[in-house]
């Protein structure tokens, strides 16, 4: 952030975790990581000023909803089954 010049207006951390949120020349950056172990977690906002009020609502619900898991493993993904065509049949 020291190397982009960025501007900190809002700095908070808890146990295990902090947010960073600013401008970084014509932008707005908001920056959340939870730590987990030894693997830290972090979503990360960037985006130009002028979108500032479509962008509220959105970027809120992401920051409310993001979590890290207490496994270190990391997150499976489901096989899912190929949709089966229909047989078509002629009447001949």
């Amino acid at each position: 952030m020291k190397r982009d010049r960025a501007r900190i207006t809002y700095a908070k951390a808890g146990m295990g975790w902090f947010v960073l949120s600013g401008y970084v020349g014509g932008d707005i950056f908001y920056e959340k990581t939870i730590a987990r172990g030894d693997n830290f977690h972090t979503l990360i906002w960037q985006y130009p000023a002028a979108l500032k009020r479509s962008l509220d609502v959105p970027l809120t619900r992401s920051v409310r909803t993001f979590t890290a898991r207490r496994s270190a493993a990391a997150p499976t993904v489901r096989a899912t089954k190929r949709p089966q065509m229909a047989a078509k049949t002629s009447g001949y």
